[in-house]
């Protein structure tokens, strides 16, 4: 079960609109605790937001991010956490499995995190891996043991 903050495709009532940053801050922790809700209990772990960086480990271009910059993301977990108390939380992404400028800033972006406080649990590896362009074990393997100590 997923939980996404996935922007990129964002409807269009949210993605053609001026917000505010209360409004932005508002629909993030009202839609989280509605979606939760009517699973708490029930749902191992959440992925709260996935595929908020482009490849070259900027971030994606959404509302979420215009207008709270990387703060969106804490903001979403503290949301998570609230209404599911016991549920694990990630943050997903793609192309991240290796050493790379995109895991470098998920890396960043979890350390930060979980330096501050916030209530992150993991990260998950969306995988899309083609079988002939299998990531080196010589780069994953120690991208996931930096991964593993902060996520």
């Amino acid at each position: 079960m997923a939980l996404y903050l996935n922007l990129t495709s964002a409807p269009a009532w949210l993605a053609n609109q001026s917000w505010s940053q209360a409004q932005l801050i508002s629909i993030i922790q009202d839609y989280v605790p509605t979606v939760a809700s009517n699973y708490q209990g029930r749902v191992y772990a959440w992925d709260i937001v996935s595929e908020i960086f482009n490849d070259n480990g900027t971030w994606r271009d959404n509302v979420f991010y215009n207008y709270l910059g990387a703060e969106f993301v804490e903001i979403a977990l503290y949301a998570a956490r609230a209404a599911d108390p016991n549920a694990k939380l990630y943050i997903e992404e793609y192309g991240v499995e290796e050493l790379n400028v995109k895991s470098d800033t998920l890396y960043s972006l979890a350390k930060d995190l979980k330096t501050n406080g916030v209530p992150l649990d993991g990260i998950g590896f969306e995988g899309h891996i083609i079988s002939t362009q299998i990531p080196p074990y010589t780069s994953v393997h120690p991208n996931t043991q930096r991964l593993g100590l902060y996520a």
